[in-house]
């Protein structure tokens, strides 16, 4: 944001243009110098500035770089609050070697600073500085807190809040301790550590900078809109939002190596061509930014530097600092606000895998719709807008592909009333891998879905999975057992669908085996059951790139999916792995799906499918193999 004014005055509004001025940090060495603010200091900075001038709560949440002075400008702010108005300022972070760190910058900064302000220090201890305008700092731990009881802050500094021991807990006592209304700063900042916990939900609801609170006004944020979108701000209630804060590592100033021309040309002829560095080229065709004089360079924020110099300083950091591992580059230099919580944690299906999957999503076409059924075994399709529309098709169905319907129930009967978040049903139709005419082997799909998400009642469920069956010739349907399953093949079994069965042996030792209606998922200590081996399955499927997923959702919940302290394979606590359970059961029973069988004589493409098969002509699917 710009601000204007007398020189004093400026810099008593801005924190920022305070540190460039008169403010001091130490090096490396020990010795004190004066810095400039960079890419990241700049934007905590703007929204600090905007929410200073409006008079209005501000709440920052930050993912933080390796190294990159995140801590340094918001001790500034710290510093830059509590010299101007009577509050309490909190230093909290997962130990106290973390939290000290920031108060020793505020205490240098107390040591150094020439600027002329209305307050005078009267304490400086270990752990708490006092001044004169009754203002306070004080040092604290997210484990001991005792030291903080009874303060009412106005600024609360949490550092590497993903890192708390029981932080849920503790920011909801820090965020009913604060005003608010009027000025008052919660800054939460933090190396991630996996897509589960408080930091990571609270950035998930935080929303993106508005424009008065970006440097120069510019939505620097919508180069990763499609993977962490925007949120709405909430209503009544605003001022209370966090806003994200985030730059990533190529748009730093030394992030780069410097090279001459024939080492830039060896970088060149050598992208991607070592496991460790994998990334190079799809970081070029994401992120590349062509300048007047036709030079390279990843982002807009560095000018100092091309893309050669900027990929040399990845392979180095890599190589020297993260163990030639590039997912732990992610996680320490990120270069989008996703990848590095996928690269943090214990997650289970391969990392590589699911960004591949998420970075196709924006090529696969499809149509919302309705279904009526026509005839005893048939439904009828009608576009719709997605609001309105029961079923997501990606693939329509086509004369001789094999097709599965499965479903995973949600919990309970109806679980939807005093839930924030309900469970909810989730209902994939997948279409095996085929070889076509030519010999040419094609993935299997997620061809169409039960649109997401839905909370049906089980007999109104029974009804649209119905409807999905008849609509790819009368597909038989794989109903998870557990939980409502049970109901669920009651009323699909009354209203004639195909139900998948499974053999249950009774008695193992004379042969003994029953046909039993629908899938049913177990595991045992140690993961040795059903859904384990389902699970392995998907995964090792996904790791070989045998499956098409278009769905965002789907991809969503694998992203997130991981392996719990206690061995179990789940989602994170407040998420939902209904498609991730459905699609496994779906995946490892996919060659017992039902063939769809038409006279092609009788029927061609609908019209409005046509967009979703590249090359369709009247009938022809585009692969030269199947009609409709």
């Amino acid at each position: 944001m710009k601000i204007v004014g007398k020189p004093t005055d400026l810099i008593r509004t801005s924190g920022g243009l305070w540190l460039e001025s008169y403010g001091k940090i130490r090096d490396v060495g020990g010795s004190s110098f004066r810095p400039k603010l960079n890419v990241l200091q700049r934007r905590i900075d703007a929204i600090y500035t905007a929410r200073k001038i409006a008079g209005k709560p501000c709440r920052i949440i930050g993912l933080k770089p390796r190294k990159k002075g995140f801590s340094t400008m918001a001790a500034a702010h710290v510093y830059h609050q509590c010299r101007q108005y009577p509050h309490e300022a909190v230093l909290m972070g997962d130990k106290e070697d973390t939290s000290g760190t920031v108060f020793r910058m505020i205490s240098h900064y107390l040591e150094t600073d020439q600027f002329v302000w209305d307050s005078d220090v009267e304490h400086a201890g270990l752990d708490e500085i006092r001044l004169s305008n009754r203002a306070l700092i004080k040092m604290s731990t997210a484990k001991s807190r005792s030291n903080i009881r009874g303060m009412t802050p106005q600024y609360i500094h949490g550092t590497e809040v993903a890192h708390w021991e029981a932080a849920e807990v503790v920011l909801l006592g820090l965020m009913n301790a604060i005003p608010d209304i009027g000025f008052n700063c919660v800054v939460l900042e933090s190396t991630p550590k996996g897509n589960s916990g408080a930091f990571f939900e609270t950035w998930q609801g935080a929303r993106w900078p508005r424009p008065d609170e970006c440097p120069d006004e510019r939505l620097y944020w919508k180069q990763w809109e499609s993977m962490s979108p925007d949120n709405p701000p909430t209503i009544g209630a605003a001022d209370a939002d966090f806003v994200r804060v985030f730059a990533a590592w190529f748009e730093f100033e030394d992030s780069y190596i410097r090279l001459n021309e024939e080492e830039k040309g060896q970088v060149q002829d050598t992208l991607d061509s070592e496991p460790w560095h994998v990334g190079e080229q799809e970081l070029i065709e994401t992120y590349a930014v062509e300048r007047e004089d036709g030079t390279l360079v990843l982002g807009d924020e560095v000018e100092d530097a091309d893309v050669w110099e900027q990929l040399a300083w990845r392979r180095s950091t890599i190589r020297n600092k993260c163990k030639r591992d590039k997912n732990n580059m992610d996680q320490e230099y990120p270069r989008d606000p996703e990848s590095c919580f996928l690269a943090s944690g214990k997650k289970y299906f391969d990392v590589d895998a699911i960004r591949t999957l998420r970075s196709r999503i924006p090529e696969y076409r499809s149509i919302f719709g309705n279904l009526k059924a026509s005839g005893a075994k048939e439904a009828t399709f009608f576009p719709g807008k997605d609001s309105s529309s029961m079923f997501r098709i990606f693939e329509p169905p086509s004369h001789g592909f094999r097709y599965l319907l499965v479903v995973d129930p949600m919990t309970g009967a109806d679980q939807t009333e005093g839930a924030d978040d309900p469970d909810r049903h989730s209902a994939l139709m997948l279409r095996s891998p085929y070889r076509d005419g030519d010999g040419v082997v094609h993935k299997g799909k997620v061809a169409a879905r039960l649109d997401f998400p839905s909370t049906l009642p089980i007999y109104s469920l029974a009804e649209n999975v119905d409807l999905l069956s008849r609509y790819y010739g009368r597909c038989v349907v794989c109903p998870e057992v557990n939980n409502s399953g049970l109901a669920l093949i009651v009323a699909l079994k009354g209203i004639g669908c195909p139900i998948w069965q499974r053999t249950h042996i009774l008695d193992k030792a004379n042969g003994v085996s029953v046909m039993k209606d629908g899938w049913q998922t177990t595991d045992t200590a140690g993961r040795g059951g059903v859904r384990s081996l389902i699970l392995d399955a998907l995964h090792e499927a996904l790791r070989e790139d045998l499956i098409e997923i278009p769905c965002p959702n789907i991809v969503h919940e694998l992203s997130i999916f991981i392996r719990s302290a206690n061995g179990k394979l789940e989602a994170p606590k407040g998420e939902h792995d209904d498609d991730v359970l459905a699609l496994a059961i779906g995946w490892y029973n996919i060659d017992s799906g039902s063939i769809y069988q038409i006279d092609k004589a009788t029927r061609k493409l609908p019209k409005e499918f046509k967009h979703l098969i590249d090359g369709a002509q009247d009938g022809d699917d585009g692969r030269g193999a199947h009609r409709w």
